[in-house]
């Protein structure tokens, strides 16, 4: 861990000073994290904290100001979808640029779509109900069980949580935009 304990702990001290209050709980699960995974500099685990924090927007933006204003750090404007975990070494779909995660969520979706059968659009449902049946093929859910790991660490069960959501939520609107 390149940043200091003292530094993480003093930081937390400022968010409760700045109505900005996480659990203790989550401050040493994340000193914990940063000690496990090896981040080459202090940005990467400024990063880090501002995506594991927070649980709303609200507390993203106020955590955003104050890494700014006490570590002197801008969070990039980045979309960070996924957060690599060491357990996710089968698939790549987060080690790839943006451009190469959607030809990855289209031949998924494809693949999905190909695999459920015929849709016959001559009947009268929406799209939302096609979309329910395909997510209760089996096919569906093999892609999807992929996130069904079981991590000693909390905070990598809640990324794992998070990732798997931006997943199925990405894989969900690759496969509206096919049907």
């Amino acid at each position: 861990m390149n940043l200091q304990t003292d530094e993480v702990i003093n930081f937390s001290t400022i968010c409760k000073q700045n109505n900005l209050q996480f659990p203790s709980e989550r401050f040493s699960d994340l000193i914990n994290y940063l000690n496990i995974h090896d981040f080459e500099k202090d940005s990467d685990e400024l990063e880090m904290m501002y995506h594991l924090l927070p649980t709303n927007k609200i507390e993203k933006d106020k955590l955003k100001d104050l890494i700014s204003k006490y570590f002197g750090h801008v969070i990039k404007q980045e979309n960070h979808e996924f957060i690599n975990l060491d357990e996710y070494k089968d698939k790549n779909y987060f080690d790839k640029n943006i451009d190469d995660v959607n030809t990855s969520f289209q031949n998924i979706s494809r693949d999905i779509l190909n695999n459920f059968g015929e849709i016959d659009f001559s009947r009268p449902v929406s799209n939302m109900y096609w979309l329910n049946q395909i997510k209760k093929s089996q096919f569906y859910e093999n892609e999807i069980s992929f996130f069904n790991i079981s991590f000693d660490s909390e905070l990598d069960q809640i990324v794992n949580s998070q990732n798997k959501g931006n997943f199925t939520n990405k894989l969900d609107m690759k496969l509206l935009e096919r049907i």
